[in-house]
């Protein structure tokens, strides 16, 4: 009996858990697949964030990102990707919203959920630049809206340095913000938000 009571307690907590940061479901969209990842592929989602900031920073000069070349820039971004899978693929807070071409990997973004349904952090976004300017970050951030309706607000950080991504959530409605995600620095980094509406619910 104790047996049975524990199964169905646990299988109860697993059906809380699953339901209890919104309704997350797969998509496609002109030819793209959105996919929740229960573990995603790490050399494909390293490949893709590695491409898109090399080409996003190349842009950006040296001392202003702090480092000595370009070289070191790449290794710097490599180690920040394996920081950033270590963390987020072990935390149960964490989701991953892969978007495929052809069963490939062309972007993705983690959130991390730790504080919904007051907010969700918008953790890292990344795309494979042959697919930027296509949508496919819109599309996965405004899906966010829809899967996610009972949350507050969405916050995110970026690199001040980094004039392409604040022009992205500028484009999609977030504002300049004073969140800063802890451990990161506001002299490097800016907040935006997204305030979520739920007047239209509540009618």
């Amino acid at each position: 009996m104790y047996i049975r009571l524990i199964v169905a307690l646990t299988l109860f907590l697993s059906f809380i858990a699953e339901i209890s940061y919104g309704e997350q479901h797969d998509f496609q969209k002109n030819g793209i697949a959105y996919v929740w990842e229960d573990e995603p592929s790490c050399p494909e989602s390293k490949k893709v964030f590695l491409d898109a900031f090399v080409k996003c920073y190349s842009k950006v000069p040296l001392d202003v990102l702090g480092k000595p070349s370009r070289e070191a820039m790449v290794q710097w971004l490599d180690g920040a990707f394996d920081k950033i899978y270590d963390k987020y693929k072990s935390s149960q807070s964490s989701l991953w919203l892969s978007a495929k071409a052809n069963d490939i990997i062309v972007g993705f973004l983690i959130i991390d959920t730790a504080k919904y349904p007051e907010e969700i952090y918008l953790a890292q976004l990344a795309i494979d630049p042959p697919y930027q300017r296509q949508g496919i970050a819109s599309s996965i951030i405004r899906s966010l809206f829809d899967q996610f309706s009972e949350c507050n607000r969405f916050v995110v950080i970026t690199r001040r340095a980094n004039e392409e991504a604040k022009a992205l959530y500028s484009a999609l409605g977030f504002s300049p913000s004073s969140y800063m995600h802890e451990g990161y620095s506001p002299e490097i980094y800016t907040g935006f938000e997204y305030i979520m509406s739920h007047e239209a619910a509540e009618k």
